[in-house]
């Protein structure tokens, strides 16, 4: 299904995120070594750019789960060119990586 399109639907709120991900049967850009570089590097200069309100707010704007997450699958695209999104396993590394900065 067009990713586009799911995500006019999930603005609008006909479905909720996991409902959108649940959608996109295509291939997702799976955890690999050079994808844990990316968001490992990512994150840190985010971290290191951000006070602590800053990076508080991130979380609460659930900016991982959504600008993040895309920003990944868009550096990756070429790579991937049938992914429509990033692995469960890309997101969950990501929050485990975002929790590691909040200890």
């Amino acid at each position: 299904m067009n990713k586009e399109f799911l995500k006019m639907q999930k603005l609008a709120g006909l479905i909720t995120e996991n409902q959108m991900r649940e959608m996109m049967d295509d291939e997702k850009v799976p955890l690999t070594p050079e994808v844990k570089q990316y968001i490992d590097d990512a994150i840190a200069e985010l971290r290191n750019s951000q006070s602590d309100e800053e990076w508080a707010g991130l979380e609460r704007a659930e900016f991982w789960g959504n600008e993040f997450g895309e920003g990944v699958w868009e550096h990756f695209q070429n790579k991937y060119k049938n992914s429509l999104d990033v692995s469960q396993e890309v997101y969950d590394y990501i929050f485990d990586k975002v929790a590691e900065y909040d200890n």
